[in-house]
């Protein structure tokens, strides 16, 4: 098996998510403190679904690098890795932030908490021979875009945003020609302010699906979608018109309000 492939299969396997590294942890808490209220993943919250996506690949990162420090060659491995959690903690910090909130109600949870969360395999079983691939390629691997956190989250924010932009294009389509003529010169005004307003973020979003970005798993991903077309936006039509002046409507506020 290549180095690459090595590499991009063992760390796919782990997508979830937990820490990157123990001193961001809490002591271990209570078995009752530590039973996840939501379960599994939040397919119905942008937010926090990106930020289970990323604590997964922070999650596999980290199982490679004690899988690497471990070997006698394993120095650049280990040099690699920590300056990548000097690049991505404040990312990582977020993240871990965000995901104790939304399983425990609190703003740290414990290490082991946040794996168990998210049902996260706590190791990745490679032979000897896969293992020696993967920590020779981990150095270039941790340089790339695939492991930017950054770049991942706002990927996937720019992506929801995107996909709002449609879903409002083709709700406002679907009822124009079902309300009488005032209303729907109603909502042709609504749906013009909503433009002005969410137009330089939407080109702002769409600019970064460009050039190697567009390469990334995340924008892929996306263009897959809107190959796919959008959904109109699930809302009434006599609503709509005053619905688009709302922050549900909103591009910037598809993640809802950025947490403290």
């Amino acid at each position: 098996m290549g180095r690459a492939l090595a590499l991009a299969v063992l760390l796919a396997a782990a997508w979830g998510a937990a820490l990157a590294d123990e001193t961001l942890a809490e002591p271990a808490a209570p078995a009752a403190e530590t039973r996840p209220v939501p379960a599994g993943y939040a397919f119905d919250n942008p937010r926090v679904l990106t930020q289970q996506l990323l604590w997964g690949l922070v999650h596999g990162v980290r199982l490679l690098a004690n899988a690497c420090r471990d070997r006698p060659d394993g120095a650049a491995a280990a040099l690699a890795y920590a300056d990548w959690l000097d690049r991505e903690q404040v990312r990582i910090a977020d993240a871990a932030h965000d995901l104790a909130r939304y399983y425990y109600g609190r703003d740290r949870a414990p290490l082991d908490a946040l794996t168990a969360a998210l049902g996260l395999k706590p190791a990745l079983g490679l032979s000897l021979e896969e293992e020696a691939a993967a920590c020779a390629s981990f150095p270039q691997a941790l340089a790339g875009q695939r492991y930017d956190l950054e770049l991942f989250f706002t990927l996937r924010r720019d992506a929801a945003r995107l996909v709002r932009a449609d879903a409002v294009r083709a709700a406002v389509g679907r009822c124009r020609p079902k309300l009488a003529a005032e209303e729907a010169d109603q909502l042709d005004a609504a749906a013009a302010r909503w433009e002005t307003a969410n137009g330089a973020g939407e080109t702002l979003a769409r600019s970064r699906f460009t050039g190697s970005v567009a390469q990334t798993p995340e924008a892929q991903r996306w263009l897959q979608d809107a190959a796919a077309g959008a959904a109109p936006a699930a809302v009434p039509c006599a609503r709509l018109a005053d619905g688009l002046a709302t922050p549900a409507f909103a591009l910037d506020n598809v993640f809802g309000e950025e947490s403290k």
